[in-house]
Parts: structure tokens; C-alpha cells; sequence
């Protein structure tokens, strides 16, 4: 019994670990908080950062968006006027539409927020003169912006998404916050991340 206890904190040291390597020290975009507004929920001022864009018309392009983009990060790119590569570092979050996994009636064709797709923040040394091989692969700078954001756990879900939009909308209502319409759903964890540890956001544009 004693050994099994042992190997047991052996596995959850390895597991939390891991956890803090690959999620905790990843870079994600610089922000202050803003206004604290309580039930999880921040207006938060970005800093300008770039991003890496692959657009879909419904979330059942989610995967090889995805791939695209982590393609494109793990050195199909090439550096102008070189013709070399580069492979960058993995960032958090990975942003997608409120219309992924599940298309929802929820996005409006509004500046910053007309995603149908998929974006991967890069690094704040990113060069912009780094171009993707993919052409389906789009670089965008993100200009600063200031952002409600509603934080939670557990998995990726159209249920859950739905769920904590309408709960960020009615918060910003009730603090007679006016707001764009649309929302960026925000993923900070990898798949092996447990779902109570994990990190996720939905982000809406204040006007």
C-alpha cells in the first residue's frame, strides 16, 4: 500500500508538472485589469499583439484549422527575403469563434469579431516578417483593444459558450457597460489539461 501511495505522488508530481510546463509558462498577450466586476468576470485593456488566422465556414473545419495553424508555427513559414524558417513558440490562448465546434447565431460580421475561424496569438517577439507557406494561413496585427471577459473551467462546449456569453452579456447590462456584438471564445489549455484546471474565456469587445 505504501508503494502504490508513492507511486501514486510519483504520477501526480510528473502529471502537475507537465501541466505548469506546457500550460502555466506559456506567453499569452499583455493586459490590465480594468474593472473587476465580480463573478469571474474583467475589462481587461490588451496591448497591440499578432496573431495567425485560418478562417472556416463552420466548426466542422475546426481540426484542420488547427492544423494549419500549428503547422505554421512548428516551421512551415519562411522569413523574407531569406527563404529560411522558423519555428515559434506555442502561446495561449487559441481563440475561436463562438460558431466553433457548434455554428451559433451568435457573431456579427463587426470589426475584430467577424472570426468564423481560428487564431493562434503569437509570441510578443514575433517577427512580422515571418510568411506562412499556407496561404489559407493569414497574419493580422490586433490593434489594442478593450475587452469584457467572463473566465470558467471545464470542456469546450456550444452549450457552455451560449451559456457564459448571455452571463457576461447580462453583467455588462446591469453595470450599463455598452458593448459590440459578437464574442471570441478563448482557449488556454492543451487536450490532456483535467477539465476543472482549465482555462477558459469568452471575450466581448467594449465599445
Amino acid at each position: 500500500m505504501r508503494y502504490f501511495l508513492s507511486f501514486l505522488l510519483l504520477v501526480a508530481i510528473v502529471y502537475f508538472g507537465f501541466l505548469f510546463f506546457f500550460d502555466y509558462s506559456i506567453e499569452s498577450p499583455n493586459y490590465e485589469v480594468v474593472q473587476d466586476l465580480g463573478s469571474n468576470v474583467e475589462v481587461r485593456q490588451y496591448e497591440d499583439y499578432y496573431q495567425a488566422y485560418v478562417s472556416y465556414e463552420d466548426g466542422r473545419h475546426e481540426n484542420q484549422a488547427f492544423r494549419k495553424l500549428f503547422n505554421f508555427i512548428s516551421g512551415e513559414n519562411s522569413v523574407s527575403d531569406s527563404g529560411d524558417s522558423e519555428s515559434l513558440d506555442m502561446t495561449a490562448p487559441v481563440k475561436l469563434d463562438m460558431t466553433a465546434p457548434v455554428k451559433l447565431d451568435m457573431a456579427a460580421p463587426v470589426k475584430d469579431y467577424d472570426f468564423n475561424g481560428m487564431a493562434f496569438v503569437l509570441p510578443s517577439d514575433f517577427d512580422p516578417s515571418i510568411i506562412p507557406n499556407d496561404s489559407k494561413v493569414e497574419i493580422q496585427k490586433v490593434e489594442g483593444q478593450k475587452l469584457a471577459v467572463i473566465r470558467y473551467s471545464g470542456f469546450m462546449g456550444s452549450r457552455k459558450m451560449k451559456e457564459k456569453y448571455s452571463q457576461l452579456v447580462e453583467i455588462l447590462e446591469s453595470n450599463n457597460i455598452s458593448y459590440e456584438d459578437g464574442a471570441i471564445y478563448a482557449a488556454y489549455n492543451g487536450p490532456y489539461t483535467l477539465p476543472f484546471l482549465r482555462r477558459n474565456e469568452v471575450w466581448i469587445q467594449i465599445k
